[in-house]
């Protein structure tokens, strides 16, 4: 992905970040049964599918793995694999960027 990619999602999940759109960690997400429309990991291991099943999202939401290197530059978080956003409009924008459909 390009740099100007990935600093057009770090700038959304930073608004959804302060705005309180975003959840982070796998602990955090188990069993989470409100409204959901992105999920972006990286590594799926063992416990990031078993905390991707076990969301009970009351919509229906997209689920994308970025490379730890991608990853992580966009969270700005250390040490987690796993986040997810309950805005559609933010939700939908970064998965413009990651699919190429926005330059």
């Amino acid at each position: 992905m390009t740099e100007k990619k990935l600093n057009q999602i770090k700038g959304y999940l930073n608004i959804a970040k302060k705005a309180g759109f975003v959840i982070v960690g796998q602990d955090n997400l188990k069993n989470y049964n409100k409204k959901l429309y992105l999920v972006l990991y990286t590594e799926l291991t063992k416990s990031i599918s078993s905390a991707i099943s076990s969301i009970k999202s009351t919509t229906v939401y997209q689920s994308i793995c970025l490379e730890k290197r991608d990853f992580e530059m966009v969270t700005n978080l250390e040490n987690c694999k796993i986040i997810a956003l309950k805005n559609k409009a933010i939700s939908d924008k970064i998965i413009e960027l990651i699919r190429g459909e926005v330059n």
